[in-house]
């Protein structure tokens, strides 16, 4: 089976190979430059769309849990995500004329008491929501594993079929970052 079959049968798909062992060391160095720029800051710290979001967490001190649009910041990223080659994966799926609308990098610390961010669906972060019609014909999330994705190592769960339940109301009582996986 192909990717584009298995991506519609799972509802997600792993397309491996894509970057050279040399273009992921430079992913890995401008993560760990990203990593040293948010801690840089007091706090965690926006200027526009760029956030760095760090969090305290009592075994490992200061730590960062993500940080939104780092191509606005770094050139690797803002290379890797208009590369012609992950473009020609999403084409058969969505077409050429796209618009990202969310680059992010996570960390998962090892040892870190919150390094999960809770199961959840990224369409209800989508506003305004009448601008995201059909999402599961218009939206497609790409992710990028930069060290090894193991379950050991904290690596994304992804619900096979479950792209076919339509919307859930997926009760928390905090952000998608401060619950722990259920």
């Amino acid at each position: 089976m192909g990717y584009l079959d298995e991506y519609r049968a799972q509802g997600f798909t792993v397309v491996r190979g894509v970057f050279g062992a040399g273009e992921v060391a430079e992913l890995a160095a401008a993560f760990d430059a990203v990593r040293a720029d948010a801690l840089s800051h007091p706090k965690s710290w926006r200027h526009k769309n760029l956030l760095y979001r760090t969090w305290r967490d009592a075994k490992l001190g200061r730590i960062v849990r993500l940080v939104q649009w780092p191509s606005y910041a770094h050139e690797v990223f803002q290379r890797v995500r208009t590369d012609a080659r992950v473009g020609d994966i999403l084409a058969p799926l969505v077409g050429r004329d796209v618009k990202q609308i969310i680059n992010q990098l996570h960390w998962k610390p090892r040892g870190a008491a919150m390094a999960e961010f809770g199961y959840h669906q990224d369409i209800r972060f989508r506003r305004p929501r009448s601008a995201y019609r059909e999402p599961e014909a218009n939206y497609v999330q790409t992710g990028i594993a930069i060290d090894a994705h193991t379950a050991a190592t904290g690596a994304m769960t992804v619900l096979p079929g479950s792209h076919r339940l339509g919307e859930l109301d997926m009760e928390m009582n905090a952000s998608v970052a401060d619950t722990a996986l259920a």
